[in-house]
């Protein structure tokens, strides 16, 4: 059976289902794909769902769209202007960059992965403290039990000044990864050009579907991020 689900990140969905389901009508409306669009909170079930195969397109997080890709042949068609994945290395504040041997908390994820695979590469080696969140990761900084913290660019930046003026980014880790939309091979040629050309339409229809989810503007993926962060998900 050919899948028919739109799927959107859960961390996504969680900050507006209402965005998610307009920008899904609004696209439909104007390609008619057929598709519908079940909103995925638990991160379980959206992989449950990944897995399975149920997506006909999405909106996913870079290292699910490599998991689509290796799992399905899944072909990525734009990613938003200027909302890059970064990760925040933070220290208490005047921490010093993080050197051999630190205590460094992180979420299991691929940003961790990432930055794990870039001090690999400059021969840092650090002692990893498990994190359950980023908030905790946070926390695990402010009480001494990690020295340095991996937290996340949508998470760290938008904490309360007064809560970010305790700590000190001494590093931040940006390969230009970014969610991306991305399609299933079922989805046949025509149907994804012209879907990623009403991303990119810079006219009143694509205006009207890029303002459902408060994103201004669309561009090409960059292939080199994918397989990069490939390479570190399946050494």
């Amino acid at each position: 059976m050919e899948p028919k689900e739109f799927a959107v990140c859960p961390h996504d969905t969680a900050r507006g289902i209402e965005k998610w389901a307009l920008f899904h009508t609004r696209v439909n409306r104007a390609l008619d794909l057929k598709s519908r669009f079940t909103p995925h909170i638990s991160f379980a079930d959206f992989g449950k769902s990944l897995r399975a195969g149920d997506f006909l397109w999405a909106y996913v997080n870079p290292a699910d769209f490599v998991h689509l890709r290796e799992l399905f042949g899944f072909v990525p068609l734009a990613r938003p202007l200027d909302r890059f994945d970064l990760a925040r290395i933070v220290g208490r504040v005047g921490a010093a960059p993080v050197p051999a041997g630190a205590r460094v908390a992180r979420v299991p994820g691929y940003l961790a992965a990432v930055v794990e695979a870039q001090w690999r590469e400059r021969g840092l080696v650090t002692e990893s403290i498990p994190a359950q969140s980023y908030a905790e990761v946070i926390k695990l900084v402010d009480r001494g039990l990690a020295d340095f913290g991996i937290t996340y660019n949508e998470h760290f930046d938008v904490l309360p000044a007064a809560t970010r003026e305790c700590f000190s980014v001494v590093e931040t880790v940006d390969l230009g990864l970014s969610h991306v939309v991305a399609a299933h091979p079922s989805l046949d040629a025509a149907r994804c050009e012209q879907l990623a050309a009403l991303l990119f339409d810079p006219g009143p229809t694509g205006t009207q579907v890029r303002a459902a989810v408060d994103i201004q503007g669309f561009d090409a993926p960059q292939e080199s991020t994918f397989r990069y962060l490939r390479g570190v998900l399946y050494p």
